[in-house]
């Protein structure tokens, strides 16, 4: 996994406001998700991260630590098409809302996400379905691999076989 410190800053100076660069009619290369859904979509995934929403565990309890390593821990992006049995396949944004109102709501689930996690680090394990409860270092790694590949999705960053990790 990469430092807090880059991936703090790689979602501050870089992954965020990209995604402000997203056209709300931009057709993605792969998948059933449009841009404002998948920024829907990514909000949720965060929302977990900060206790927004509760999920149940879906990997069985003795294959968690096995998951983490292949998946989680490793270098490898997520593959493409995947879906997660607890969000929506496709979540159903609101339609009055303009692209830029979408994002400044994921830089602000992102900010108390963050924030959450630095006043109370112990009582921040949230629950991820796949990989059980996740550390702050854990979750940002898990966001940095789902924007990285939904942002691949939309061709705003090259698709990687691997993550470079220094």
């Amino acid at each position: 996994m990469k430092s807090i410190a880059y991936l703090e800053h790689a979602f501050e100076l870089d992954l965020i406001p990209r995604l402000r660069t997203l056209p709300i009619d931009a057709v993605p290369l792969w998948g059933g998700m449009n841009a404002p859904q998948v920024v829907e979509h990514l909000n949720m995934a965060l929302g977990l991260s900060s206790g927004k929403y509760q999920v149940p565990l879906t990997t069985p309890e003795d294959k968690v630590e096995k998951l983490k390593k292949i998946s989680l821990h490793s270098e490898r992006p997520l593959p493409r098409d995947f879906t997660n049995p607890v969000l929506p396949k496709i979540p159903e944004p609101d339609p009055s809302k303009s692209m830029q109102e979408r994002v400044n709501e994921l830089q602000q689930t992102y900010e108390l996400f963050k924030e959450i996690h630095e006043t109370n680090p112990r009582a921040a394990l949230h629950m991820h379905n796949l990989f059980g409860h996740l550390t702050y270092h854990e979750w940002l790694w898990f966001h940095y691999k789902h924007f990285c590949h939904h942002m691949a999705q939309f061709n705003l960053i090259p698709y990687v076989e691997r993550f470079d990790l220094d």
